[in-house]
Order: C-alpha cells, then structure tokens, then sequence
C-alpha cells in the first residue's frame, strides 16, 4: 500500500480516510469472490489472510482517525 501512496501522490493529493475505506471494500470483494479464483487450498488461505489482514488494518486506521 505505502508504495501505490507514494506513487500515487506524485500525481495528485490522497485522501487516507477514503483510501482506508477503498482498501475495505477491495478486500472484502477479493474476500468473497475468491472462491471462484480456482486456486489451490494453501493460495486461497493465505490471500484470505492477507485480505482479512488489510481489513484490519483499514478499519483501525478508520477507527483512529475518527477518534471516540
């Protein structure tokens, strides 16, 4: 994500609430689609992984930023 940030703001501002919101929705796409991918068992577990991983991780981002 930190690399896509820094090439993408070479071209113009980011919002980092509504990148943490895009990274959530992308991730819970990838999350539900990806049975239909026909990936192996061990592939699919591990981007399962990583998906719930970058929800996660938005979502704290989220929750931080908004405050109490």
């Amino acid at each position: 994500v930190q690399r896509f940030k820094n090439a993408y703001a070479r071209h113009a501002e980011i919002d980092d609430l509504r990148l943490s919101l895009w990274l959530i929705h992308v991730a819970v796409a990838a999350h539900a689609a990806m049975s239909g991918w026909k990936l192996s068992a061990t592939r699919e577990a591990h981007m399962r992984d990583v998906a719930l991983e970058a929800i996660q991780d938005a979502a704290a981002h989220l929750l931080e930023a908004l405050g109490p």
